[in-house]
């Protein structure tokens, strides 16, 4: 009789062990999903956090990680939807990796849907950012003349900074009138021309800032700087920039086109026609970077602007550099959602940015719907809010 009842426990147990037994392909999804969780993992924390490596140091492909971070993001979180049906570790893998990357993630999709209004007796002021790709229109202005002029006229900001505007004056191949020009001195007292393209408009009193930008540290990009004397008296410095370019060329642009509808590309094409001049192009902002730093060291001051076309995105290396010099992005603080500034050629990335230190305090945010360039406008308002970071 024991031997019948060992016999029998041990029948059981067969029997149980074979319930609870998941099928192989079962076996084989499982690992498939904890594989792809931690791709999407490393891919999302590679990108997120790419833009903190110098490119000088560690080469231009670096410089080309902070580039995927949407794609990279979208994908974990498709990933993460999968393993929520199917993989309770791939929850657990990329669940954590979407946690660590919240920081970037908020910078990339900032949350603050609401305008903000300066306090009764705050002085402020507004600032328009443009790349105005040298007045040359895009688009119809209906016989109004330059639409790029015609809205930086309308938009009436205290202060307009401008990158590739290398000649305002009346023309029939941009459209630039005698009567626009006339409102723009009346409107813009102040007019400074920088090096090759860079151009201040300022209702207020405003100095240059002597720059040697013509020798090789700030080679393939441009710089404007000055001191600009508000109301108050309040000092402030702005540093106008355009940094280093992709220099993509027609067929470049045609096989990231390719890219986005999905069609089959080379891998040897899209790693020297793309990447390879992409990686090229970050080592270049690298160190014009570094040199901006020099400068903002020697002329900054406590309170000062960094605006402009800085070829890359909003976790990048130059905005990290930035921020170790108290420097922080305004669109991170009063902005809300996902946001391209650049409207071409399927490049919907957000290129210009607004970073402020010291006293000034960001209210607010606009982007221009105007696509007589191939950039947007950026219009913000600061507030001067005493002394400190805001």
């Amino acid at each position: 009789m024991p031997r019948a009842k060992a016999n029998g426990n041990t029948h059981g147990g067969n029997v149980k062990k074979k319930r609870t037994e998941r099928p192989a392909w079962r076996r084989c999804l499982d690992i498939f999903l904890i594989c792809l969780s931690v791709l999407s993992v490393v891919a999302l924390l590679a990108t997120a956090y790419g833009g903190y490596l110098s490119p000088l140091k560690y080469g231009g492909k670096v410089g080309v990680l902070p580039l995927c971070f949407p794609f990279a993001a979208i994908a974990a979180i498709a990933v993460l939807l999968v393993d929520v049906f199917f993989s309770r570790t791939g929850v657990f893998i990329t669940g954590i990796g979407i946690l660590f990357s919240a920081g970037p993630l908020l910078d990339f999709f900032p949350l603050h849907p609401t305008k903000a209004n300066a306090p009764e007796g705050v002085e402020t002021f507004t600032l328009l950012t443009y790349n105005a790709y040298q007045f040359m229109p895009r688009e119809s202005a209906d016989g109004a003349g330059n639409p790029t002029l015609a809205y930086i006229l309308e938009c009436n900001a205290d202060i307009v900074c401008l990158q590739e505007a290398l000649l305002i004056a009346p023309s029939e191949k941009t459209g630039i009138t005698t009567a626009q020009i006339d409102s723009l001195h009346t409107l813009y007292p102040n007019i400074i021309h920088s090096n090759e393209g860079q151009c201040l408009l300022s209702k207020f009193e405003v100095n240059p800032i002597h720059l040697n930008a013509n020798d090789d540290s700030f080679a393939g990009g441009d710089i404007g700087a000055y001191r600009v004397t508000l109301p108050s008296g309040r000092l402030v410095g702005i540093f106008n920039v355009h940094l280093n370019s992709y220099y993509l060329t027609d067929d470049d642009k045609e096989l990231y086109h390719g890219l986005t509808r999905l069609h089959r590309e080379p891998i040897g094409d899209i790693r020297h026609r793309l990447i390879d001049k992409l990686a090229t192009a970050a080592v270049g902002r690298a160190r014009q970077t570094q040199q901006l730093m020099r400068w903002l060291r020697l002329y900054g001051g406590p309170d000062a602007i960094v605006c402009g076309d800085f070829n890359d995105v909003t976790n990048c290396y130059a905005v990290h550099t930035l921020a170790d010099a108290g420097f922080r992005d305004v669109y991170t603080r009063v902005g809300f959602g996902p946001m391209h500034t650049y409207n071409a050629n399927r490049f919907y990335f957000c290129i210009d940015h607004i970073l402020s230190r010291g006293a000034l305090k960001p209210m607010w945010l606009k982007k221009g719907r105007l696509r007589s360039s191939d950039h947007y406008p950026l219009e913000v308002e600061f507030a001067l809010a005493g002394n400190g970071n805001n």
